[in-house]
C-alpha cells in the first residue's frame, strides 16, 4: 500500500493504522514516522519483494510493516489516523484493471488524481512501461494538472546525430488527458518500409516517452535520411487515433 501526502504539510504517522474489509487493524508504526508534504511511503510485509518486482521503486520510502490480509480479487484498504479518524478509503475489486490486462498478477491499481475520491473512475492499471507500478514516486497514470487540453506526441531531437552525445538519440514523448491507452510505435524509412518497433500493444499512463537510438530491429545502425514516426494508440471503446 503506497501513501502520498498530497498537502503541503509535514505529518506524524505515528500510531496510525490500516484496515481491511475483514475489519482487522493493524498499526502503521508505534514511532514517529515523518511524512514530508507531496512525499510519498509504501508499507509492505517485505521491502525485498517489492524492490525485486518493481526495479525502479523507491526503496528508501519503504517501511515493513505487517499488513492485514488484502485479497487480489477485491477488497477494502482504509487509513485511520492515530485518533481513529478515517482519512482515506478505497474499495477495490480486480474489475477496476484495464481490460486490456489478461493477468492482472503483479500489476499496480493506480490513484488518477491524488485530488479526488476513490471512485472506480479513479484508479486504473499501472502502465506496462512503468513496469506496472511504480512505488515510492509519482504514479504513471498520475492527471497533470498542467496537462493539454489535446492529445500530444512530440519527438526530440528530431534530428538524431549518432555520434553526436547531445543527440544520439531520440525521446518521443507523449501525453494524454486521460489514461488506459494502448500503443503501437513503429519508425518507418522514407520508402514506407518498417525499420524498428518500438512499442507493440504497450498500456500507457496519462504521460511518459519512448527512445529510438536510430537502430534497426536487427540491431544495426539505420542509414542516413529521412524516417516517420507511426504513432497509434487506442482504448477499450474502440477508439483509435
Amino acid at each position: 500500500v503506497e501513501l502520498f501526502n498530497r498537502s503541503a504539510k509535514t505529518i506524524d504517522l505515528k500510531n496510525w493504522s490500516i484496515r481491511n474489509a475483514a475489519s482487522k487493524t493493524v498499526w502503521l508504526t508505534t514511532e514517529n514516522l515523518v511524512l514530508p508534504g507531496g512525499e510519498y511511503c509504501v508499507v509492505t510485509p517485505d521491502a525485498g519483494i517489492v524492490k525485486g518486482e518493481y526495479v525502479r521503486g523507491l526503496q528508501e520510502t519503504f517501511r515493513n510493516v505487517d499488513l492485514p490480509p488484502l485479497n487480489d480479487d477485491e477488497g477494502s484498504v482504509v487509513l485511520l489516523r492515530d485518533d481513529g479518524v478515517v482519512i482515506d478509503s478505497v474499495s477495490y475489486r480486480s474489475e477496476m484493471h484495464s481490460p486490456f490486462i489478461d493477468d492482472d498478477e503483479g500489476v499496480s491499481l493506480e490513484r488518477i488524481s491524488s485530488n479526488e475520491g476513490s471512485a472506480v473512475s479513479n484508479w486504473t492499471s499501472a502502465s506496462s512501461a512503468a513496469g506496472f507500478g511504480t512505488p515510492g514516486y509519482l504514479n504513471s497514470n498520475a492527471r497533470d494538472p498542467s496537462a493539454p487540453n489535446s492529445d500530444a506526441v512530440v519527438v526530440h531531437p528530431e534530428i538524431i546525430q549518432l555520434y553526436a552525445p547531445s543527440s544520439n538519440f531520440a525521446q518521443i514523448h507523449y501525453r494524454f488527458d486521460k489514461p488506459g491507452f494502448m500503443a503501437n510505435v513503429r519508425i518507418y524509412d522514407h520508402q514506407g518500409r518498417s525499420v524498428r518497433q518500438i512499442a507493440s500493444n504497450e498500456l500507457l499512463g496519462t504521460h511518459g516517452f519512448f527512445r529510438w537510438d536510430g537502430d534497426r530491429d536487427n540491431g544495426t545502425a539505420a542509414t542516413s535520411g529521412y524516417y516517420m514516426l507511426w504513432f497509434e494508440v487506442f482504448d477499450a471503446l474502440g477508439s483509435v487515433n
